[in-house]
């Protein structure tokens, strides 16, 4: 049995009080402890962590390449191509890459970091693939929304060809791009509708999708995202909540500038309140994951509610002091916290 040092601490003191309770004898007892063997290295969290590298190193050379005007149109007019033949040449690449990913699956189902760095990658291709469509079919800021729906759809088909439970977020993404820009074809000329900004139209709509876990929980072929799906939209409601916390019903920055911070304060109370829920309905149903984000979102709108009201009456050098007292109550109680669940 490979355990790291906590961990056999943990299996001796059991296997010790087992023997005085004598349920085992001497003899089973030692011969138990034998079988622990000391780990040397996880080579499992190296390897995630080295693709994660890899991937995130990827995606930033990418990312930079198409950022620079200059490399781009030095690509363009070695390869002749306009933004539709850059997007056919993202689509293979996702294409072949998917493929790839597919085969290896199959064949190595146990290279669980391969295997998803593969699918990240070519995601991550597709999703380009499909911007540069939208800049070849000149398609405005009002038109994005079919798109955006069929990387919906495209998303959820690659969910269940690969079963990998990232693609559902994916596609979780893009339903929100969509709804997003479904309400801005519909919206009125001052950027509103139904009287709500983007951000405040978007809470009804997780709410919505919050709820759908239900439906989701009747339907056999989804039971394995049912989780995924749930902890997605609590994550983007609480993080929609915070911006709205941070900027109100507003579209235009130079009315945000003008407004006073404390016609904020019933949106934060809002945000705190929700985020107060999460973390006592996480306590309730034994969900640490749950608890955990509530406890992260609200900690959260407390330090933006710190900078928002004290960053310009206290002199910086309080503010920074105040500042670093109140991580280290946070450190202190989230190490007491785990020193007891350990």
């Amino acid at each position: 049995m490979q355990l790291n040092n906590k961990q056999k601490d943990i299996v001796e003191k059991l296997i010790d009080s087992w023997k005085d309770k004598q349920l085992v004898d001497e003899t089973l007892a030692n011969k138990l402890k034998e079988d622990i063997a000391i780990e040397t290295s996880n080579w499992r969290q190296l390897a995630f962590y080295a693709f994660v590298v890899a991937i995130v190193c990827i995606v930033l050379s990418i990312v930079v390449f198409l950022a620079d005007e200059q490399l781009r149109f030095l690509l363009e007019k070695i390869l002749d191509l306009s933004n539709f033949g850059i997007a056919i040449l993202q689509s293979l690449i996702a294409i072949l890459l998917f493929f790839l990913a597919k085969k290896s699956i199959d064949k190595r189902p146990q290279k669980v970091f391969t295997n998803a760095s593969l699918l990240i990658i070519a995601s991550f291709f597709a999703i380009i693939a499909l911007s540069f469509y939208g800049k070849a079919f000149s398609l405005g800021e009002s038109q994005m929304y079919g798109l955006f729906l069929f990387g919906t759809f495209l998303y959820v088909l690659l969910y269940f060809i690969f079963k990998y439970k990232y693609l559902w977020v994916i596609a979780l993404l893009f339903l929100y791009m969509s709804y997003a820009a479904i309400t801005v074809q519909l919206q009125r000329d001052d950027d509103y509708f139904l009287r709500m900004n983007v951000f405040v139209r978007c809470i009804p709509f997780s709410m919505l999708l919050i709820f759908s876990t239900y439906a989701i929980q009747q339907i056999k072929s989804l039971q394995s995202i049912i989780k995924t799906h749930f902890i997605t939209n609590l994550i983007l409601l609480l993080f929609i909540l915070w911006q709205v916390s941070l900027f109100g019903n507003y579209n235009q920055y130079e009315q945000w500038l003008t407004t006073p911070q404390l016609h904020y304060f019933p949106f934060a109370i809002i945000s705190m309140i929700v985020c107060t829920a999460v973390l006592f309905y996480g306590w309730k149903k034994q969900n640490e994951l749950v608890a955990n984000i509530g406890l992260i979102f609200l900690v959260i709108n407390l330090l933006s509610r710190y900078f928002e009201y004290f960053w310009k009456p206290l002199h910086k050098s309080v503010f920074f002091i105040i500042l670093g007292i109140i991580f280290a109550i946070i450190g202190w109680k989230a190490e007491k916290l785990w020193n007891k669940n350990s």
